[in-house]
Protein backbone atom coordinates (compact mmCIF):
# COMPACT_ATOMS: atom_id res chain seq x y z
CA UNK A 1 0.00 0.00 0.00
CA UNK A 2 1.33 3.41 -0.92
CA UNK A 3 2.12 5.84 1.88
CA UNK A 4 0.25 9.03 2.66
CA UNK A 5 0.86 11.91 0.26
CA UNK A 6 0.41 14.62 2.89
CA UNK A 7 2.62 12.81 5.39
CA UNK A 8 5.34 12.48 2.74
CA UNK A 9 5.20 16.20 1.91
CA UNK A 10 5.44 17.09 5.61
CA UNK A 11 8.39 14.72 6.05
CA UNK A 12 10.24 16.31 3.13
CA UNK A 13 9.88 19.74 4.75
CA UNK A 14 10.94 18.34 8.15
CA UNK A 15 14.23 17.16 6.64
CA UNK A 16 15.35 20.80 6.44
CA UNK A 17 15.66 20.86 10.25
CA UNK A 18 18.84 18.76 10.22
CA UNK A 19 22.13 18.72 8.36
CA UNK A 20 22.25 14.93 8.48
CA UNK A 21 20.74 12.65 5.83
CA UNK A 22 17.07 11.71 6.12
CA UNK A 23 15.75 8.66 4.26
CA UNK A 24 12.01 8.26 3.63
CA UNK A 25 10.57 4.97 2.44
CA UNK A 26 7.18 4.02 1.00
CA UNK A 27 6.78 7.49 -0.49
CA UNK A 28 4.00 7.67 -3.11
CA UNK A 29 5.23 8.17 -6.65
CA UNK A 30 3.22 11.26 -7.55
CA UNK A 31 3.98 14.64 -9.09
CA UNK A 32 3.59 16.56 -5.81
CA UNK A 33 6.60 14.75 -4.35
CA UNK A 34 8.75 15.83 -7.29
CA UNK A 35 7.56 19.43 -6.97
CA UNK A 36 8.35 19.48 -3.25
CA UNK A 37 11.77 18.01 -3.98
CA UNK A 38 12.43 20.89 -6.39
CA UNK A 39 11.52 23.40 -3.66
CA UNK A 40 14.09 21.78 -1.35
CA UNK A 41 16.75 21.65 -4.06
CA UNK A 42 16.26 25.34 -4.74
CA UNK A 43 17.00 26.03 -1.07
CA UNK A 44 20.27 24.09 -1.27
CA UNK A 45 19.28 20.61 -0.15
CA UNK A 46 20.33 17.48 -2.02
CA UNK A 47 17.32 15.31 -2.84
CA UNK A 48 17.38 11.98 -4.64
CA UNK A 49 14.30 9.92 -5.53
CA UNK A 50 14.58 6.19 -6.21
CA UNK A 51 11.13 4.77 -6.71
CA UNK A 52 9.39 4.95 -3.34
CA UNK A 53 12.56 5.92 -1.45
CA UNK A 54 13.54 9.57 -1.05
CA UNK A 55 16.85 10.72 0.47
CA UNK A 56 17.34 14.31 1.64
CA UNK A 57 20.50 15.95 2.91
CA UNK A 58 20.23 19.64 3.81
CA UNK A 59 23.81 20.06 4.99
CA UNK A 60 24.26 23.56 3.62
CA UNK A 61 21.17 25.62 2.90
CA UNK A 62 22.03 28.45 0.55
CA UNK A 63 18.74 30.37 0.56
CA UNK A 64 16.07 31.44 3.01
CA UNK A 65 13.56 32.47 0.34
CA UNK A 66 11.43 29.83 -1.34
CA UNK A 67 10.97 30.09 -5.08
CA UNK A 68 7.69 31.86 -5.85
CA UNK A 69 6.90 29.84 -8.97
CA UNK A 70 7.34 26.51 -7.25
CA UNK A 71 5.46 27.58 -4.11
CA UNK A 72 2.53 28.72 -6.25
CA UNK A 73 2.16 25.19 -7.59
CA UNK A 74 2.05 23.39 -4.25
CA UNK A 75 0.44 24.61 -1.05
CA UNK A 76 2.43 22.26 1.22
CA UNK A 77 5.62 24.01 0.13
CA UNK A 78 4.76 26.77 2.63
CA UNK A 79 5.89 24.30 5.31
CA UNK A 80 9.52 25.25 4.62
CA UNK A 81 8.89 28.42 6.66
CA UNK A 82 9.02 26.66 10.02
CA UNK A 83 12.25 24.69 9.47
CA UNK A 84 14.07 27.64 7.87
CA UNK A 85 13.04 29.98 10.67
CA UNK A 86 14.09 27.49 13.35
CA UNK A 87 17.43 26.58 11.79
CA UNK A 88 18.58 29.78 10.10
CA UNK A 89 16.65 32.43 12.03
CA UNK A 90 14.97 33.76 8.89
CA UNK A 91 12.49 32.49 6.34
CA UNK A 92 10.62 34.05 3.45
CA UNK A 93 7.90 32.55 1.30
CA UNK A 94 5.25 33.95 -1.03
CA UNK A 95 1.60 33.00 -0.51
CA UNK A 96 1.18 29.32 -1.38
CA UNK A 97 -0.90 28.05 -4.25
CA UNK A 98 -2.28 24.55 -4.74
CA UNK A 99 -5.85 23.36 -4.93
CA UNK A 100 -8.58 25.91 -4.31
CA UNK A 101 -10.84 24.14 -1.81
CA UNK A 102 -12.12 27.06 0.22
CA UNK A 103 -10.66 29.60 2.60
CA UNK A 104 -7.38 28.45 4.11
CA UNK A 105 -5.74 31.55 5.60
CA UNK A 106 -2.22 31.67 7.00
CA UNK A 107 -3.12 33.40 10.27
CA UNK A 108 -2.41 30.29 12.35
CA UNK A 109 1.12 30.00 10.94
CA UNK A 110 1.99 33.63 11.65
CA UNK A 111 0.35 33.67 15.08
CA UNK A 112 2.42 30.66 16.08
CA UNK A 113 5.66 32.17 14.77
CA UNK A 114 4.98 35.43 16.60
CA UNK A 115 4.21 33.58 19.82
CA UNK A 116 7.61 31.87 19.55
CA UNK A 117 9.27 35.29 19.31
CA UNK A 118 9.56 35.87 15.57
CA UNK A 119 8.73 39.09 13.78
CA UNK A 120 6.51 38.48 10.74
CA UNK A 121 6.21 41.11 8.01
CA UNK A 122 5.06 41.36 4.41
CA UNK A 123 7.86 42.44 2.09
CA UNK A 124 6.75 42.73 -1.49
CA UNK A 125 5.11 39.48 -2.54
CA UNK A 126 6.61 37.39 0.27
CA UNK A 127 5.97 36.85 3.94
CA UNK A 128 9.15 37.16 6.01
CA UNK A 129 9.73 35.80 9.52
CA UNK A 130 12.88 36.63 11.50
CA UNK A 131 14.11 35.69 14.95
CA UNK A 132 17.65 35.28 16.31
CA UNK A 133 16.40 32.67 18.78
CA UNK A 134 12.93 31.18 19.13
CA UNK A 135 11.60 30.74 22.64
CA UNK A 136 9.17 28.04 23.73
CA UNK A 137 5.79 29.25 24.93
CA UNK A 138 2.11 28.36 25.26
CA UNK A 139 0.16 28.79 22.01
CA UNK A 140 -3.61 28.65 21.50
CA UNK A 141 -4.84 28.23 17.92
CA UNK A 142 -8.07 29.90 16.87
CA UNK A 143 -8.88 26.78 14.87
CA UNK A 144 -7.08 23.47 14.35
CA UNK A 145 -5.28 24.12 11.06
CA UNK A 146 -3.34 21.07 9.89
CA UNK A 147 -0.64 22.94 7.97
CA UNK A 148 -0.48 25.60 10.67
CA UNK A 149 -0.02 22.98 13.38
CA UNK A 150 2.76 21.20 11.48
CA UNK A 151 4.56 24.43 10.55
CA UNK A 152 4.57 25.73 14.12
CA UNK A 153 5.69 22.32 15.41
CA UNK A 154 8.62 22.45 12.98
CA UNK A 155 9.64 25.85 14.30
CA UNK A 156 9.18 24.84 17.95
CA UNK A 157 11.38 21.74 17.76
CA UNK A 158 14.54 23.90 17.78
CA UNK A 159 13.16 26.61 20.10
CA UNK A 160 14.63 27.12 23.55
CA UNK A 161 12.39 25.56 26.20
CA UNK A 162 9.02 23.83 25.98
CA UNK A 163 6.16 24.80 23.68
CA UNK A 164 2.56 23.78 24.38
CA UNK A 165 0.06 24.01 21.51
CA UNK A 166 -3.62 24.02 22.43
CA UNK A 167 -6.34 23.36 19.86
CA UNK A 168 -3.83 21.66 17.59
CA UNK A 169 -4.92 19.55 14.63
CA UNK A 170 -5.07 15.79 15.25
CA UNK A 171 -5.06 14.34 11.75
CA UNK A 172 -3.00 11.17 11.14
CA UNK A 173 -0.47 13.17 9.10
CA UNK A 174 0.26 15.30 12.17
CA UNK A 175 0.94 12.17 14.20
CA UNK A 176 3.26 10.80 11.52
CA UNK A 177 5.15 14.10 11.33
CA UNK A 178 5.60 14.04 15.12
CA UNK A 179 6.86 10.45 14.93
CA UNK A 180 9.50 11.49 12.40
CA UNK A 181 10.56 14.49 14.49
CA UNK A 182 10.90 12.32 17.58
CA UNK A 183 13.07 9.92 15.59
CA UNK A 184 15.21 12.92 14.59
CA UNK A 185 15.76 13.94 18.22
CA UNK A 186 12.77 16.11 19.15
CA UNK A 187 10.71 15.37 22.26
CA UNK A 188 7.03 15.61 21.41
CA UNK A 189 4.28 14.21 23.62
CA UNK A 190 0.62 13.75 22.73
CA UNK A 191 1.46 14.38 19.08
CA UNK A 192 -1.77 13.59 17.19
CA UNK A 193 -3.56 12.65 20.46
CA UNK A 194 -2.02 9.18 20.72
CA UNK A 195 -3.73 8.52 24.02
CA UNK A 196 -6.83 7.59 22.08
CA UNK A 197 -10.40 8.66 22.60
CA UNK A 198 -12.13 11.65 21.10
CA UNK A 199 -9.90 14.64 20.40
CA UNK A 200 -11.20 17.55 22.45
CA UNK A 201 -9.85 20.85 21.21
CA UNK A 202 -8.79 23.32 23.84
CA UNK A 203 -8.31 20.86 26.72
CA UNK A 204 -5.33 19.00 28.09
CA UNK A 205 -5.79 16.01 25.77
CA UNK A 206 -5.44 18.33 22.79
CA UNK A 207 -2.06 19.75 23.72
CA UNK A 208 1.14 19.07 21.84
CA UNK A 209 4.12 19.62 24.10
CA UNK A 210 7.47 20.10 22.43
CA UNK A 211 10.85 20.50 24.02
CA UNK A 212 13.46 22.11 21.84
CA UNK A 213 16.29 19.84 20.82
CA UNK A 214 19.78 21.39 20.61
CA UNK A 215 20.61 19.34 17.55
CA UNK A 216 18.30 17.42 15.26
CA UNK A 217 19.67 14.40 13.47
CA UNK A 218 18.63 12.41 10.45
CA UNK A 219 16.58 9.27 10.64
CA UNK A 220 15.03 6.70 8.32
CA UNK A 221 11.26 6.75 8.35
CA UNK A 222 8.50 4.73 6.77
CA UNK A 223 5.31 6.40 5.61
CA UNK A 224 2.92 3.53 6.18
CA UNK A 225 -0.54 4.51 7.26
CA UNK A 226 -0.93 4.69 11.07
CA UNK A 227 -2.69 1.83 12.79
CA UNK A 228 -5.24 4.08 14.47
CA UNK A 229 -6.76 7.35 13.47
CA UNK A 230 -5.76 10.33 15.56
CA UNK A 231 -9.30 11.68 15.52
CA UNK A 232 -12.05 9.03 15.41
CA UNK A 233 -14.68 9.61 12.78
CA UNK A 234 -17.98 10.77 14.15
CA UNK A 235 -19.87 8.01 12.40
CA UNK A 236 -17.66 5.26 13.82
CA UNK A 237 -16.93 4.02 17.30
CA UNK A 238 -13.40 3.83 18.71
CA UNK A 239 -13.04 0.16 17.74
CA UNK A 240 -14.00 0.92 14.13
CA UNK A 241 -17.60 -0.30 14.20
CA UNK A 242 -20.12 1.95 12.53
CA UNK A 243 -22.15 4.03 14.93
CA UNK A 244 -25.89 3.42 14.86
CA UNK A 245 -27.47 6.78 14.19
CA UNK A 246 -31.04 7.23 15.40
CA UNK A 247 -33.36 7.49 12.46
CA UNK A 248 -35.63 10.45 12.26
CA UNK A 249 -39.22 9.40 12.77
CA UNK A 250 -41.25 10.27 9.68
CA UNK A 251 -44.13 12.65 10.08
CA UNK A 252 -47.39 10.89 10.83
CA UNK A 253 -49.83 11.07 7.96
CA UNK A 254 -53.49 11.58 8.67
CA UNK A 255 -55.57 8.43 8.30
CA UNK A 256 -57.62 8.21 5.16
CA UNK A 257 -61.33 8.41 5.65
CA UNK A 258 -63.80 6.86 3.32
CA UNK A 259 -66.67 8.76 1.79
CA UNK A 260 -69.60 9.08 4.13
CA UNK A 261 -67.54 9.32 7.30
CA UNK A 262 -67.96 12.38 9.34
CA UNK A 263 -65.01 14.71 9.03
CA UNK A 264 -63.70 16.46 12.13
CA UNK A 265 -64.42 20.16 12.12
CA UNK A 266 -61.54 22.32 10.97
CA UNK A 267 -60.29 24.72 13.58
CA UNK A 268 -58.28 27.83 13.05
CA UNK A 269 -54.90 28.15 14.73
CA UNK A 270 -56.18 31.05 16.80
CA UNK A 271 -59.00 28.90 18.20
CA UNK A 272 -56.54 26.19 19.19
CA UNK A 273 -54.35 28.75 20.90
CA UNK A 274 -57.35 30.02 22.90
CA UNK A 275 -58.12 26.54 24.07
CA UNK A 276 -61.34 26.16 22.06
CA UNK A 277 -60.27 22.78 20.76
CA UNK A 278 -60.81 19.35 22.23
CA UNK A 279 -59.78 15.85 21.31
CA UNK A 280 -63.36 15.05 20.34
CA UNK A 281 -63.13 17.62 17.53
CA UNK A 282 -60.14 15.92 15.87
CA UNK A 283 -60.57 12.20 16.64
CA UNK A 284 -63.75 10.57 15.30
CA UNK A 285 -65.73 8.64 17.87
CA UNK A 286 -66.29 4.91 17.59
CA UNK A 287 -69.88 5.54 16.67
CA UNK A 288 -68.75 7.52 13.67
CA UNK A 289 -66.10 4.98 12.63
CA UNK A 290 -68.37 1.99 13.13
CA UNK A 291 -72.02 3.05 12.68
Amino acid sequence: MSGSKNAALYALAAALLTAEPVVLRNVPEIADIGEMAEVLRDLGAAVSIDGTTVSIEARELTKTVADAERVAALRASFLVMGPLLARLGEAACPPPGGDVIGSRPLDVHFAGFKALGAAVTREGAAYVARSPRLQGTRIFFDYPSVLGTVNVIFAATLAQGTTTIINAAAEPEVEMACDLLNAMGARITDGGNKRGGPFEHGVRAAQDELTGSPRAHGSPSSLDEPRTLARPRRDRLRDGRRRAHPRRRPARRPARQSAGRAQPPRRRRSEIARGGWSADDAIPSTERLFP
